[in-house]
This record gives C-alpha cells, structure tokens and sequence, in this order.
C-alpha cells in the first residue's frame, strides 16, 4: 500500500490530473537491457475513470511506478495536477492501491487504519473511510483473518484517508475470487462517482469494460490504442479479423504457389522436362519463370481472402493493407520455391497428398492456425510461415525489432535455400 503521507485539500484545477509525455524506462539485466517503457504518452483530465489494459510485461506497473515517483524515468516528463509527482504526493493529491502491500495481521481492519490515519496531518475519519471502502462491518476482525479481497479493500481504505484528488490502482483484483473482484469494484465505482479521478491498471478486459469510461491499451511499453470501452472492443475485434485474415492469406497463398511450382512433377513424369536440355534457356531462367507463374495464382488466393477480410470487419489504413498484402504476397515465393524443389524430388504420383500433409505441418509449426507459446512459440520461430507472417502482421503493430530482424532472416533463408535448391535439382533432372 502506497499512500500520501501529509494531507491537503481536496481542490480541483484546470489542469490535467496526468500529463506524461515521451516516457521511457529501461532496466539492465543480465540479458542485456529491457526496455519496460517505451515513448508513452498519457493525459488524463480531472474526474475520468482511466483503465490502462494491457498484458503482463506491457509495461503498466512500471508507468504506474514512475507516476508515483517509486521509479525515475530514463526520459520524458510526468505532470500531476500540473505539478511534479512528488508534489502531488507531499500534498496529498495522490495515493495508490498496489498489487501487494505490507499489512500487520496481528491488528484489527479499524486499527489499521486508525494507525495509517495517525501519520496524515488532516485524514478523513476513519469510521468514513471504513464504509467507503464497504469493510465498516469487519472494523473488529484480525488483518490475518480477512480474505485477500477484503485486505484489498483495507488497503483502498488507507489510500482514503488523504481524500486524494488522483487514485492509481496497480491490477488490484489480481488473485481475488469473482465475488471479491465484484464487491472491490462496488466500492471503488461509489467512490468514482463523488468526481475522483481513478486510473487503473489491469489484464482483465471485463474489468475496464465495466468500470471505465475509457480504455488505454498499452503494449511493448507504448500506448497501440485509446478510446472509449466500446470503440477498444471494436478494435480489438478489427485486429483479430485482421490477424485471422493474414494467417488465411498466407495459407492460401502457400496451396496455390506450391502448387503451382509442383506441377514440374507431371512434367517430369510425361517427359516433358527432359526436352529442356536441347533448349538454350538457362537453368535459373527456367526456375523464375517457374516461380512467377506460381506466384500469379497466390496473388488470386491472397486477393480473394482480403477482400473477404474487408467484408468481415478487417480495420487497416489503406497503407496496412497495400503492405499486408505485398509481404504476404512476395513470401509466397518461399512456398513456389518450395513447390518446385519436391515437384523435382518426388515423384508425380505421391507428390500431391505429401504436399498437402506438409503444408498442414507449416501451417500448424508456424502459429498460422493458432498462436504457440514456450518453446513451441520459440521453435516456431524456425519455420517459413511464422517468419511471412511476422513480417504481414508489422502494420499492426507489437512487433519488436528483434522478431522482425529474426523474421526477415527466416525469409530469405528459406526463399535462397529452396531457391538454390530447385536450380540444382533442374540441372540433374535434365542432366545440364
């Protein structure tokens, strides 16, 4: 539990109760530097209910640190009703209500608060701030009996004693039971109603949803989206139609490209491509042509299911979809390479159902049909289709410069060495 440790009065002003720009916080570890902030920019005006939603490591307990000046940040600015935080905190304007916090349990809840109230210069009464925070009926109980969501209900409490124009509360519901995050939320909602400010973190989007008038969506330390609860969920749904619109773009690109490239497998069984070596065409001259026609009918599939995107909800800038659909479209050069390489390695009659039971591995192996984690995740990594989708998905943003470095590796590796690989089997095949 953090909270002011002088008291002062509760006056409102023009200026905005949180004003962060240009953020950043970085922390050395034995892995090398860990950028937990990253350019945050955040204003929060007097009496709004702020959530600031995001997952775990997205980088909103170390704001909320820097904002109750627990943490100095490596740059930007932090302004609190126009002040410095450390202002707002020796005036009294601010308190918070942490994940954790030291609680004596051998005390009772009224004593608890009676001894925090003792440390403020002009606290609220205690018997008030006791039924604010919805525990005035366990006044009398041991700190050690209660519930973990009736201790965060005390701590809520001792954060009101100052009666703080600013409460900042850092995923206090994270362990407590439905019940617990229900009756915590009742309390904080009455009190938000009296025109506090509130800001909260949380991973819960049900919480911000219920609870705030408006939703920040922090990740990789910066602010990807800032709306109201409604306009969160709209683009939320936009970016999983647009997730599931890439990975099925990509997926049919790769049938219709290897495909295509496969086809020198029928061609080598009537024949045909033994014809090649009284031909002056070049070997690679050959493989291109190859690979472009392969290419022509993945453009088709890639065209179709955007268009089908577009029609479910898909929400990209007329910029994201231009490069969605050109990075999905020139990796699929990697699966016509590929097509050619088996298409000259096996034979016509087996080449078809190989195909598809390895395209059905890629498709898996690369987090096309669902996103892998641990080591899956890691050893997905490894594969043609999680590096074509990583590179589509950029547009989107969340992507950090190490997965797309990694990603554009895993591209023209695979698109050289089935490349290369094709090239040397067509000259074995028509013995040149």
């Amino acid at each position: 539990m953090t909270s002011a440790l002088t008291s002062g009065t509760a006056h409102r002003t023009a200026a905005p109760a949180i004003e962060i720009r240009g953020l950043r916080k970085t922390f050395r570890t034995s892995a090398g530097p860990v950028r937990a902030v990253d350019g945050l920019d955040l204003v929060v005006a007097p009496g709004e209910v702020v959530a600031l939603l995001g997952p775990n490591g997205a980088g909103k307990s170390t704001t909320i640190d820097m904002l109750l000046g627990l943490l100095r940040p490596d740059e930007g600015r932090i302004g609190v009703f126009g002040g410095t935080p450390d202002q707002a905190i020796a005036a009294g304007r601010i308190s918070a209500v942490l994940q954790t916090g030291g609680l004596l349990p051998d005390l009772t809840v009224a004593d608890t608060v009676r001894l925090v109230a003792s440390l403020h210069s002009h606290p609220r009464p205690v018997t008030e701030v006791l039924v604010r925070a919805g525990i005035d009926g366990i006044a009398g109980r041991m700190v050690g009996k209660c519930s973990g969501g009736q201790q965060q209900r005390l701590r809520f409490a001792l954060a009101l004693l100052p009666d703080p124009d600013l409460l900042v509360l850092d995923e206090p519901t994270a362990g407590m039971d439905v019940e617990g995050r229900r009756q915590f939320w009742n309390a904080i909602r009455a009190d938000a109603r009296e025109g506090r400010t509130v800001v909260f973190a949380t991973h819960y989007l049900d919480e911000a949803d219920a609870y705030a008038d408006r939703i920040v969506l922090v990740r990789n330390g910066t602010v990807v989206a800032d709306g109201s609860a409604s306009a969160i969920k709209n683009l939320a749904a936009g970016r999983v139609v647009s997730a599931a619109m890439v990975s099925m773009a990509l997926y049919g690109a790769m049938l219709c490209t290897t495909s295509g490239g496969a086809t020198v497998a029928v061609e080598r069984a009537s024949g045909w491509s033994r014809q090649l070596r009284l031909t002056p065409l070049r070997p690679i001259l050959y493989i291109l042509t190859k690979l472009m026609l392969a290419m022509l009918l993945g453009c088709c599939s890639v065209t179709v299911v955007f268009i089908v995107g577009a029609v479910l909800g898909a929400h990209l800038t007329a910029v994201a979809w231009v490069s969605c659909f050109l990075i999905v479209w020139a990796g699929s050069l990697i699966f016509a390479a590929l097509g050619l390489f088996l298409g000259y390695l096996l034979p016509a009659s087996s080449i078809m159902q190989i195909l598809g039971l390895l395209l059905a591995i890629l498709g898996f192996a690369g987090g096309l049909f669902f996103p892998l984690h641990g080591w899956l995740g890691d050893l997905s990594r490894a594969f043609p289709t999680n590096g074509v989708a990583t590179l589509a998905r950029i547009p989107f943003g969340g992507s950090s410069g190490l997965d797309i470095a990694l990603a554009v590796l895993n591209v023209v590796f695979w698109a050289v060495a089935f490349t290369v690989g094709s090239t040397i089997l067509f000259r074995r095949d028509t013995a040149r």
